[in-house]
């Protein structure tokens, strides 16, 4: 469990979400409800916000929720930015407020995690 929260699963989690947000990716068969999308970035940054808070929790940085929330809502604003920039994706400046809903939401079930050693 010490693994999860550590800065590693932080930078990996980073590049993993820079990476379905940038590259072309071919997008497999969809479920067919409107604003799929919108679901996908909610639970990704939940997620997202999930890890980044109790790292910084574990790893005693002061205001955790504060830090983290604002941590991965850089990392989605700047990667919708970079979106902007590109002809295969499109900025949307209502993914940017679902990320940051998906953080937000995630904060109730954020607790101290346990280090096993």
């Amino acid at each position: 469990m010490r693994y999860f929260f550590s800065w590693l699963s932080i930078a990996v989690y980073t590049l993993f979400i820079a990476v379905v947000s940038l590259l072309p990716l071919k997008q497999p068969a969809r479920l067919d409800f409107p604003h799929v999308d919108k679901a996908e970035h909610f639970a990704l940054y939940a997620l997202f916000a999930y890890i980044v808070v109790s790292t910084f929790r574990l790893k005693k940085i002061k205001r955790p929720s504060l830090s983290g929330i604002a941590y991965i809502f850089c990392i989605g604003l700047a990667l919708e930015a970079a979106q902007y920039f590109l002809v295969y994706r499109s900025f949307e400046t209502t993914d940017i407020l679902v990320n940051l809903a998906g953080g937000l939401a995630s904060l109730p079930f954020i607790k101290t995690p346990h280090v096993c050693l």
